[in-house]
């Protein structure tokens, strides 16, 4: 029984202790996601739990089969004396086995809080990515409502940019209507001037004519 045992926890936690084996394959399962890896850890320990109760029943009974080799018949002390030091080595063939399942179960320990460490940074990292999307977020959604907002303000000044051509041009043709306005003004007027001297020219010559009448009218009406 000492022989199996020992065979088994060599087998199984030789290819555990073993730096070219994977320590997955040699429980029987692959690392699993976050999340799924406690249940890998609890399945360990009761593996665990349960070599050293086999370890702990064979040194028992090793020790109830050494009493009973001493208390039997002198006829067989040869055997005894040949195989009595049999259970000492099984004993500490069985305590450097379960020494070594101590020091594996330690390693698994110690692997399983590092994970779990790894895990939690990995938590940690994806919280504060997600922070900094959000962030990205509100600020995209900011940089969208300026951006709207500056499409807005455009399109108002286009509009009003639109109204200032449109009254520049009325203006202009306005300028343009009282330009003509002006000058059809200013032609009347020289009209109006030239027929003003006219006028006068032509009053003057009546007056002159006048005075030439008179002057005759009065040297042919004898004097009373």
């Amino acid at each position: 029984m000492a022989e199996s045992t020992m065979s088994i926890s060599d087998g199984t936690y030789t290819d555990l202790t073993s730096p070219d084996h994977n320590v997955y394959e040699s429980l029987g399962a692959r690392p699993s996601k976050t999340g799924q890896s406690s249940p890998l850890y609890r399945q360990a320990a009761v593996a665990l739990g349960l070599l050293c109760v086999i370890l702990l029943t064979a040194t028992i009974t090793l020790c109830v089969l050494y009493t009973r080799g001493l208390e039997e018949p002198n006829g067989h002390n040869s055997t005894v004396c040949v195989d009595k030091y049999q259970p000492w080595k099984d004993y500490n063939n069985l305590s450097t086995a379960k020494d070594q399942l101590q020091t594996d179960y330690n390693s698994l320990v110690t692997a399983k809080e590092k994970l779990q460490t790894d895990y939690n940074s990995l938590v940690t990292a994806k919280e504060k990515l997600q922070t900094d999307y959000n962030s990205l977020v509100t600020a995209k959604e900011k940089l969208q409502t300026d951006y709207n907002s500056l499409v807005t303000a455009k399109e108002k000044l286009q509009t009003d940019y639109n109204s200032l051509v449109t009254a520049k041009e009325k203006l202009h043709t306005d300028y343009n209507s009282l330009v003509t306005a002006k000058e059809k003004l200013q032609t009347d007027y020289n009209s109006l001037v030239t027929a003003k001297e006219k006028l006068q020219t032509d009053y003057n010559s009546l007056v002159t004519a006048k005075e030439q009448l008179q002057k005759e009218y009065n040297r042919t009406v004898p004097a009373a």
